[in-house]
This record gives C-alpha cells, structure tokens and sequence, in this order.
C-alpha cells in the first residue's frame, strides 16, 4: 500500500481498523509474556490505538506510524501533552511512557528506536499486502534483539471473497514469515464471522482470529 492510500483514509475517516475498547487479546494474553516494568514496547503501524495507553501504564511504549493526523488525535482523545523533536527523519512526540514516531516504519532504526523487549502487532501484518508482509518481518526483526517477545494478532479467512486491508494471513503464512528467525506459537484461535456484521455483509463465509506469541532467536 503506498503512503497516500492510508494518508486518505485517515483524512476521510476510513478507519475501521480502529477499536474504541482496549483489545481484549491484549488483556488476556499480555501478562504471559512476564515483560519487567522498565520494558520497552514497539507498536508498529499503531494508528491512535488506546491499547498504548493501557501498555504505557506498564512499560515503555514506542509507537510507529505513517499518519501525523493518527498521532495527533491520539494525544488529544486521551487528553496527554506531549513535546516534539526531530530524530532520524521522524518527527517524534513524546510523554511519559510513549513516544511516537511519525514517518514510514522501515525508515525507523534501532539507533533511533533504542532498546525493545517486546511487539504487540494487533492491525500491522494484516494492514500489508503479501508483497509487503517478508519486508514487514524482516525490518521488524532488525529492530528486535534476541530474545524479544510478540503478541501478533492475525485474520484469516478467503481472500477471493473481499479485497484487503484488513488482509487475511492464514496460520501457514504466519510461520513462512517469521519461522527462520523467530519461534512461534499460536495461543488461540477464535471464529468470530457471527460477531462481525460488517464483514459477513462483505461476502465472508469464514473469519477466525488468530493468537500468536513469537519469540525472536536471531
């Protein structure tokens, strides 16, 4: 997806993608990970995710997004001041305990990022066509150091029945893209066609969600 795409769909709104509650995989299955309160938490493709707010309450978050209207309305909806700097080409806004990177996820280093001990991916890999998706994981993972714990949240269902985004990447495709340097293991997988309206409206016959923790070894 090219950069104007999603630029458009922040100014007209188009963000479904959006959740207004704190994800409830993030509630469930993020105190498994056992991360320290000092842990740095990358959240690529963030958009104006309330789940950052709930992970700064606990760590250390740094949010990456392409939108200066996404960063923007995220400061102002949960009412937090923030400063801005430059850095690495980003135009960086920052609180206690968040900082976001405005700019395109694999311009973003680890010497601008710093120290990470954990992902929390909820709309990034599945914001991603397939051409774009070993790119993701590849730049993901020269971001994370050895070690570096994921919670990625995926859809799956029949690509021939809607066009993306959100994209489906079905449980094999899952371990093409991270088996060869990280380790996976998928925590749950869960139907939810009959709780989406909007997507059985779309044509869907199928749609489960599905639950992984990667671990990185590289």
């Amino acid at each position: 997806m090219e950069a104007d795409f999603w630029h458009q769909r922040w100014q007209d709104n188009l963000i479904g993608f959006h959740q207004h509650e704190i994800n409830p995989y993030l509630l469930q299955y993020w105190p498994q990970l056992e991360l320290e309160e000092s842990s740095g938490v990358l959240v690529p493709l963030c958009g104006k995710s309330r789940d950052m707010r709930w992970l700064a309450e606990r760590h250390k978050v740094h949010g990456v997004e392409l939108s200066p209207r996404a960063v923007e309305d995220f400061f102002a909806e949960q009412q937090i001041k923030s400063s801005r700097r430059e850095a690495g080409g980003f135009s960086v806004c920052e609180t206690t305990g968040i900082t976001l990177y405005c700019g395109d996820f694999f311009h973003l280093s680890s010497a601008v990022l710093g120290n990470i001990s954990a992902v929390y991916d909820r709309a990034a890999l599945i914001a991603l066509p397939p051409v774009m998706r070993a790119r993701y994981v590849s730049h993901l993972d020269s971001l994370c150091p050895a070690g570096t714990q994921m919670l990625l949240v995926t859809l799956a269902y029949n690509q021939a029945e809607m066009d993306g985004p959100p994209f489906s990447v079905e449980d094999a495709e899952v371990h093409q893209l991270f088996d060869a340097l990280w380790r996976v293991e998928r925590l749950s997988e869960n139907d939810i066609l009959d709780n989406e309206a909007k997507f059985r409206e779309r044509g869907l016959g199928r749609l489960s969600e599905n639950i992984y923790r990667p671990v990185s070894y590289t």
